[in-house]
C-alpha cells in the first residue's frame, strides 16, 4: 500500500550533483519528462496519467526512517520535528537511490496538489504560478541528476 506521507531527504541528503547509472539516468529522464508533460496538463485526467506513468518508469527504492540525530541538526526539538511532520505528512528517510525519492516525492506533491484542486476551485494566475513553481522544481532536478549524471 503506497503511503500517504511525502517522504523527504534531510537538507545534508541533498546532493548538489549526483553520477546515475546509465540505466537509472535514462529512467530520471522519461520521468521528469512525463513530469512536465503533466504540469501542463494540470489538472486534468491526462496529467493524472502521466504521472502515474512517471512513478512506474521511476520504480522504488528502499527508504528507512531516519533517527533523530540526523533529523536535529536544528535548533528545534525531537518533539517539535516530529509534530510538525505529522503535521504536514512528512517523513524524513535514509534512501538507497536519492534520484528516486526525489522525483517520486515531486510526484506525490502533485498528485496531492491535483486533489486539492478538485476539493476547491484555484484561480487562473493561481494555476498558472504554480505550474510554474513546478516547471522550475523540475528543472533544478533535472540540471542535479540529468545534466549531472551525464559527466
Amino acid at each position: 500500500m503506497k503511503s500517504k506521507y511525502l517522504n523527504l531527504l534531510t537538507p545534508g541528503q541533498l546532493p548538489t550533483q549526483l553520477t546515475l547509472s546509465h540505466e537509472m539516468h535514462e529512467r530520471v529522464s522519461e520521468a521528469l519528462k512525463l513530469i512536465l508533460e503533466a504540469i501542463n496538463h494540470l489538472p486534468t485526467n491526462v496529467a493524472v496519467d502521466k504521472l502515474n506513468q512517471a512513478l512506474t518508469i521511476i520504480g522504488e527504492t528502499e527508504r528507512s526512517p531516519i533517527n533523530d540525530s540526523l533529523i536535529n541538526n536544528t535548533f528545534l526539538s525531537v518533539k517539535k520535528i516530529e509534530e510538525f511532520d505529522r503535521y504536514f505528512q512528512i517523513v524524513h528517510v535514509e534512501a538507497e537511490n536519492i534520484s528516486i525519492v526525489l522525483v517520486s516525492s515531486l510526484v506525490v506533491a502533485l498528485q496531492e496538489f491535483l486533489f486539492l484542486s478538485e476539493l476547491k476551485n484555484f484561480n487562473s494566475s493561481k494555476m498558472v504560478d504554480l505550474k510554474k513553481g513546478y516547471q522550475e522544481y523540475v528543472e533544478l532536478l533535472n540540471r542535479v541528476l540529468i545534466v549531472s549524471g551525464e559527466k
